[in-house]
C-alpha cells in the first residue's frame, strides 16, 4: 500500500508540474513573440494622431511596425495584430497576423497567413501606457483546460499561470 499511494502522489505531481511547464512555455512565447514585435513599433501619437502606432480594440491590438527597420515612418511599414478570441471557433487561441490589409486589420484581410501562438489562453489583455511611459504592457492567462469543465482552472489538474510583460 506504501509504494501505491508514493506511486500515485509521484504521478500526480509529476503531471500537474509537466502542464505548468507546457502553460509556461507557451505564455513565454506568446509574450516574448509581442514583445519583440512591439518594439518595432514606428511613429509619434502627438505628432501623427492618436492610434497612429497603437490601436488597442477590446481583445486586439493592431501595431505599425517599422518593417524595413530605417527608423523612418515610411510607406513601407506595415500594421500588425494580437488577437484572443475568447469564445467562437478559436476559442482561447492567440491569433497573429503579420501583415494587415489596413490599420483595422480585420483578421480574415490579412495579408500573411495568420499564425496561432497559443491554444490555452484564458484571458489575454493589452493596455496601453502610452500616455504615462510610452509603453503597452500585455497580460496573459494561461489555463490547461481553459473553459474550466471539469475541473476549474487553477487546480492541481487544471493549473494555470498568468505571466505579463510591458513593451517599451
Amino acid at each position: 500500500i506504501g509504494l501505491a499511494s508514493i506511486d500515485i502522489f509521484a504521478k500526480a505531481n509529476v503531471f500537474s508540474s509537466d502542464r505548468r511547464m507546457r502553460l509556461q512555455q507557451e505564455g513565454a512565447l506568446i509574450l516574448f513573440h509581442a514583445g519583440s514585435n512591439v518594439a518595432t513599433a514606428i511613429g509619434n501619437e502627438v505628432i501623427n494622431g492618436g492610434a497612429s502606432v497603437i490601436r488597442i480594440n477590446g481583445n486586439q491590438v493592431n501595431v505599425r511596425v517599422d518593417s524595413n527597420a530605417n527608423a523612418v515612418r515610411d510607406a513601407a511599414d506595415r500594421w500588425i495584430a494580437y488577437r484572443w478570441d475568447g469564445n467562437g471557433p478559436n476559442s482561447f487561441q492567440v491569433r497573429y497576423c503579420a501583415q494587415c490589409g489596413n490599420a483595422n486589420c480585420n483578421f480574415n484581410q490579412c495579408v500573411a497567413p495568420v499564425e496561432v501562438l497559443g491554444t490555452r489562453v484564458s484571458a489575454f489583455q493589452v493596455t496601453s501606457l502610452l500616455n504615462a511611459s510610452n509603453a503597452v504592457r500585455f497580460d496573459v492567462t494561461e489555463c490547461w483546460d481553459p473553459d474550466g469543465a471539469p475541473n476549474a482552472c487553477g487546480t492541481p489538474h487544471n493549473p494555470s499561470l498568468s505571466m505579463t510583460n510591458t513593451v517599451f
